[in-house]
Order: structure tokens, then C-alpha cells, then sequence
């Protein structure tokens, strides 16, 4: 989802904050989310839900403590968390995090159902792991 949260910075936008989706004036940039714009909702731009599309059922975490994370417009990772953003130096990322999405429970998927991403603090970079825990 591309938004730009206003006061009171809650972390959850409200549809006037998202981004339309250039190639769909109808749309906006979101594939949707438990909140304010449901993934059936007209506006929201399917093919950018990758739980739907690629059928996943679980996501796990290590490094930050919640499964969202943002980017600001210098790339910069910030983790979520259930009280809403919070300042931004609380919420800056400062350690290397992994997600990890299942197709089945995270503990119980085969490695061929399964992607980890390793997101690096401050530089936002981000690369896909190998079975071994290297960026490929």
C-alpha cells in the first residue's frame, strides 16, 4: 500500500490518504487490508494483494516485534505496531529483520512453500534468502 498518513499519524490510512494508482484512475494503490479498505473493495487494486495472489495463509517475523513495516520517502524502514506509529525515532527499524511468507503455517511449510525477506535498517535494502539464510 502507497499512503501518506496525516495527523494523527495512526499508521492506519484512510482511503483519502492512499495513492490512486496510476494506470487505474478507478484504484488505489493498495491490494487492500483489514481495516479501512477490504481486499474485495471496488477501489482496491487486486493484483498488489500477494497474500491472494500467491495463496498465502501465515507470515512470521524476527528482528522488530510486529508483521508491518513502512517505508518513508527516503526508503528508511519503520516497524508497525498495534498502538498505532508512535514517533518516528521509536519506530525506526535498527536492526535487520526477516519476514517470512507461507503458503501453509509458517512452522509447518516445506522450504518450496515458503520466502523469507531480510529488510536492513536505515537503508531499507531488502534481499530474498536462501535456504541457507544468505541474499541471493
Amino acid at each position: 500500500m502507497i499512503f501518506s498518513d496525516s495527523s494523527p499519524y495512526s499508521g492506519t490510512p484512510e482511503t483519502s490518504e492512499m495513492a490512486i494508482n496510476p494506470l487505474d484512475k478507478s484504484k488505489l494503490m493498495s491490494g487492500g487490508y483489514d481495516g479501512k479498505l477490504n481486499w474485495e473493495n471496488r477501489r482496491a487494486t487486486k493484483r498488489l494483494n500477494i497474500g491472494y495472489k500467491y495463496n498465502l495463509k501465515d507470515i512470521s517475523q524476527s528482528g522488530y516485534g510486529d508483521k508491518r513495516i513502512a517505508f518513508d520517502h527516503l526508503g528508511r524502514p519503520y516497524r508497525g505496531n498495534n498502538s498505532g506509529w508512535g514517533s518516528a525515532y521509536d519506530n525506526l527499524l535498527k536492526s535487520e529483520c526477516t519476514i517470512t511468507l507461507c503458503q501453509n503455517t509458517c512452522s509447518g511449510s516445506s522450504a518450496d512453500e515458503k520466502i523469507s525477506i531480510k529488510i536492513f535498517p536505515e537503508t531499507g535494502f531488502v534481499c530474498i534468502l536462501d535456504s541457507s539464510g544468505k541474499c541471493i
